[in-house]
C-alpha cells in the first residue's frame, strides 16, 4: 500500500513516516511540502494521505481541497493531523475532504488503526 505522507516539521514527519512504514505491506512516500505532494499526487496514487494542518505552502484543508478536486486520488483517503483541537478547523478539514481527523500528540495504536483501516478499504476498492 502507496502511503504519503506530508508534514512541514522534520520531526513530526519522521514520526508519522515511521508509524505509517509499520503497516504491513507500506511505501511511504514522505513530503515536508504541500505544494510537492500535491504534484507528486497529480500523477500517482496512492491507498492514504497523511496531511499536517499548519504548512508554510498551502495549509492541510487547502491541500485537501486541491486533492479532491483532480487527479487519481479524488477519492483516496485522507487523514488530517494537527495541534489545533478547534473544532471550526476540523469542521472545515471534513468539510474540504478529509476522512479522518486526529490531534496531536497522536495515539500510535490509533493513528496505525486508522491508517491501516483506510488504506485497505482503498486498496480493496482498488482492486
Amino acid at each position: 500500500m502507496r502511503i504519503v505522507v506530508i508534514d512541514d516539521n522534520v520531526t513530526n514527519l519522521i514520526v508519522l513516516k515511521r508509524l505509517s512504514a509499520s503497516i504491513q505491506s507500506s511505501e511511504v512516500i514522505p513530503f515536508s511540502s504541500s505544494t510537492e505532494a500535491l504534484a507528486y499526487l497529480d500523477l500517482n496514487a496512492a491507498h492514504a494521505i497523511v496531511v499536517d494542518f499548519e504548512m508554510p505552502d498551502m495549509n492541510g484543508i487547502e491541500f485537501i481541497a486541491a486533492v479532491r478536486a483532480k487527479g487519481p486520488n479524488s477519492a483516496t483517503p485522507i487523514i488530517m493531523v494537527t495541534g489545533s483541537n478547534d473544532a471550526v478547523i476540523q469542521r472545515a478539514a471534513m468539510s474540504a475532504g478529509a476522512t479522518a481527523f486526529l490531534t496531536k500528540p497522536i495515539s500510535p495504536v490509533e493513528f496505525k488503526a486508522r491508517l491501516w483501516n483506510l488504506a485497505l478499504v482503498d486498496a480493496r476498492a482498488r482492486a
